[in-house]
């Protein structure tokens, strides 16, 4: 069995395991992060778009116009890239209401209410897919035209917080090491006698850092807000 002393000695290599693993996983993430917002750019360009635009003209201008809802509906659920919409939802919204509307079951008043529930369906996910796209290029824009002694600094402080929130993992970490240490109470201890309260210093002292960053961020990020308008009411 290893004794505590022969873990003492694994230590450096946990920690390097361990923060291994995490940017492992956090660049796996970024990863699906970006494929997932090419998915979202792809779908609003050749769907939601064209599909939102028909909406507002429809519930808006045409005042729910029965013949022009079934066009819509027939029109969209007769797509074979209908699930390039990427929602569940709403897709299965197209496809009873278009089964519906070709077996004259379902009356006007009816339709007009489900279009209705339909239609804010897709300005939600019309909005969603938008944020998603842009809301980056937004924040991107607005550096390269204000001043840099107000940019740089935020851009500065978003990065600073996702630093900080790997670094206090990994702090969190190393320090539930630490207490289980000190509640073991053998003579051979994990880390050097005297330095866990350096350990849980720091600890709280990265964990205070990246709580007012989180902070700083909630509040300045209204820089990359993004806006969204509801024409379906």
């Amino acid at each position: 069995m290893i004794g505590t002393e022969n873990v003492k000695d694994y230590i450096p290599i946990i920690v390097v395991l361990i923060s291994t693993l995490l940017a492992y996983f956090i660049g796996k993430n970024n990863e699906k992060n970006k494929r997932l917002a090419v998915l979202a750019e792809e779908s609003l360009d050749e769907h939601i778009s064209l599909m939102y635009r028909e909406v507002i003209e429809i519930y808006t201008i045409g005042k729910s116009n029965i013949k022009k809802i079934k066009k819509f509906i027939i029109k969209y659920s007769s797509k074979n890239d209908l699930h390039k919409l990427y929602d569940n939802e709403l897709n299965i919204n197209f496809l009873e209401m278009s089964i519906k509307i070709r077996t004259n079951k379902i009356s006007n008043n009816d339709l007009k209410k489900e279009f209705e529930h339909l239609a804010m369906g897709i300005e939600t996910l019309y909005w969603d897919r938008l944020k998603v796209t842009s809301s980056e290029l937004k924040w991107w824009i607005k550096k390269k035209i204000n001043n840099k002694w107000y940019s740089v600094p935020l851009d500065l402080l978003f990065s600073l917080k996702d630093f900080f929130e790997y670094l206090s993992v990994l702090s969190v970490i190393l320090t539930v090491f630490g207490i289980a240490d000190l509640i073991a109470n053998d003579d051979v201890m994990l880390y050097p006698k005297g330095s866990h309260g350096i350990l849980f210093g720091f600890t709280f002292l990265i964990l205070l850092i990246y709580i007012g960053l989180k902070t700083l961020d909630s509040v300045f990020s209204s820089s990359k807000a993004f806006t969204k308008k509801r024409f379906i009411k």
